[in-house]
C-alpha cells in the first residue's frame, strides 16, 4: 500500500478513536449545565480560547517555515493545531505525530523534519509554564505546596538541556545512534532511526538565531498568557476569589502535573490537580471550584479534542480523495 494511503488510514482511524475516547470520558449533562451559568461571559470566554488557538497556529506556522523552508497556509496550521490536540490525548505524555503526519500527507514534508518542530514547540511550552509557575509562586499565600526549589531545578534542567542540544546537537546525535545501533532489527531500520534522529535534533540549531528564539518565547508566553486571563475571568465570573498569580500559578501547575504522570492527555489528573491547589488557596467552596475547573476543561480542552478529531477525518478523507 502507498504510504501516503496508509498515513491517511492512520489519520482516519486515530480520529475515530479519539471521538470513542470522547464520549467516554466527558460529562456531558454536567458540562452543559455548568456552561448556562455563565450567560453572556461565555462568548468571551470562548473567545479567548479562539485567540490562544490563533497564536499557537501562527507560532506552528512559523516553526515550520524556519526548519523545513516551506509557507503552509494559516488555516491549515490552525486545523492542525486543533487536531494535535486531538491526537495528544490518547498518548502518553502528549506526544502526537497528527502535526508531523499532516505536514507528510498534505506536503511532503519528512516526518523527522516536522518532528524537529515539535520538539521545539513543546519545549517552549513545558518552558513557559514552568516559568509562569515560578515567577506566580513567591505571589501566592501557602507556599509549602511546591519547594520553589525544585521549581527552580525544573528550569534550569530545561533550559541546560536545550542549550546542550542547540549548541552541541553532534553529542546528542552520537549518543543517541549508539542506542539505535544495539538496538534489535534489521540494519536498514536503524539506519533510517539514526538518519530520523540526527534531522530532528539539528532542527533545534535553529534556536541559535536569538532573535527568532525571543520571538517564539514571546508567542509562547502569549499564548499561556491568554489561557490564564481565560481560567482567571472564569473564576471571577463564578464568584471564586482568586488574584492573576494564584489563577497562572494552579494553571500552569496543573498543566505540569498533567504532563509528568505521562496520562494521555492529562486526563482526570490535570482536573483533580487544579481543584486541589486551587481550593487550598481560596476559600471559595469545592462544589464551585469543581464546577469552574470542568468549564475550563470543557471549553477548552474536551470541545477542542472532539473537534480535532472531526477534523483529522476530514482531512483524511479529503486528502484521501
Amino acid at each position: 500500500m502507498d504510504t501516503k494511503k496508509v498515513i491517511n488510514r492512520i489519520l482516519l482511524i486515530t480520529g475515530f478513536f479519539i471521538l470513542i475516547l470522547f464520549l467516554t470520558t466527558v460529562d456531558f449533562k454536567q458540562g452543559l449545565l455548568s456552561i448556562k451559568q455563565l450567560g453572556i461571559m461565555l462568548i468571551a470566554l470562548l473567545a479567548l480560547v479562539f485567540l490562544n488557538l490563533l497564536v499557537k497556529a501562527w507560532r506552528w506556522k512559523i516553526l515550520l517555515q524556519k526548519v523545513t523552508m516551506i509557507n503552509i497556509h494559516l488555516p491549515f496550521s490552525f486545523k492542525s493545531i486543533i487536531a494535535g490536540v486531538a491526537a495528544g490525548s490518547f498518548v502518553p505524555g502528549r506526544i502526537e505525530l497528527a502535526k508531523p503526519l499532516l505536514m507528510k500527507s498534505h506536503y511532503n514534508v519528512p516526518i523527522s523534519h516536522s518532528l524537529s518542530a515539535l520538539g521545539i514547540e513543546r519545549v517552549l511550552d513545558l518552558f513557559s509554564l514552568l516559568l509562569i509557575a515560578l515567577l506566580t509562586f513567591g505571589f501566592i499565600p501557602a507556599q509549602k505546596i511546591l519547594p520553589q526549589e525544585i521549581l527552580w531545578i525544573l528550569v534550569l534542567l530545561l533550559i541546560t538541556g536545550t542549550m546542550m542540544v542547540v549548541f552541541f546537537p553532534q553529542s546528542f546525535i552520537t549518543i543517541f545512534s549508539k542506542i539505535i545501533k544495539h538496538l534489535p532489527g534489521p540494519q536498514t531500520i536503524k539506519e533510517r532511526g539514526m538518519k530520523a534522529v540526527q534531522e530532528m535534533i539539528e532542527g533545534f540549531t535553529i534556536l541559535k538565531n536569538k532573535s527568532f528564539l525571543s520571538g517564539m518565547i514571546l508567542l509562547s508566553f502569549l499564548a499561556n498568557g491568554i489561557e490564564v486571563l481565560r481560567f482567571y475571568l472564569l473564576l471571577m465570573a463564578l464568584g471564586i476569589d482568586s488574584s492573576l498569580t494564584i489563577t497562572g500559578f494552579v494553571f500552569a501547575s496543573s498543566i505540569i502535573i498533567g504532563v509528568l504522570t505521562m496520562i494521555p492527555g492529562g486526563i482526570g489528573i490535570t482536573e483533580l490537580s487544579a481543584v486541589g491547589i486551587l481550593g487550598a488557596l481560596v476559600h471559595s467552596g469545592e462544589g464551585v471550584i469543581k464546577t469552574a475547573v470542568l468549564i475550563d476543561r470543557f471549553m477548552a480542552y474536551y470541545v477542542l479534542l472532539l473537534i480535532g478529531a472531526i477534523i483529522l477525518i476530514l482531512l483524511s478523507n479529503k486528502r484521501e480523495k
